[in-house]
């Protein structure tokens, strides 16, 4: 409903505030891997930023289940990709980018422990579709 008022209701285009917030949630979450040298760039268009991570495949699932187990508790993403809504508005921005930050701060120490398989609190997330 959300973004149905936006449509009535907004000067801006619904795109392009997707496109405003999508951008604000790459150049946030970018800073934060850098600054905390989690192997993850933001990569994608700016409506629909994605998640890429910067390890060998066979540790793919691994470091994209420990990210979305400490993001579990406020912010739902596709492992993969993030959903900018034109309904998002600043200060929903600022609390997925708090919610990030924190999650990449621990996945970034469990990544240092000899055996990050230990900090999963469940089972690895599977992968969508595979190939045979």
């Amino acid at each position: 409903l959300a973004v149905l008022d936006v449509h009535q209701h907004s000067n801006v285009p619904p795109i392009k505030r997707m496109a405003q917030v999508g951008r604000a949630l790459m150049v946030g979450i970018g800073a934060t891997c850098e600054s905390l040298r989690v192997p993850l760039r933001m990569t994608g268009l700016d409506c629909r930023p994605v998640l890429t991570w910067d390890v060998p495949v066979d540790q793919r699932m691994l470091v994209q289940s420990l990210l979305q187990q400490e993001l579990a508790g406020g912010v739902l993403t596709h492992p993969s990709a993030l959903n900018p809504s034109a309904a998002h508005d600043g200060n929903v921005v600022n609390e997925i980018l708090t919610w990030f930050a924190n999650a990449l701060a621990s996945t970034a120490e469990y990544l240092s422990w000899p055996n990050p398989v230990d900090a999963l609190r469940g089972d690895l997330i599977q992968p969508a579709c595979t190939r045979p």
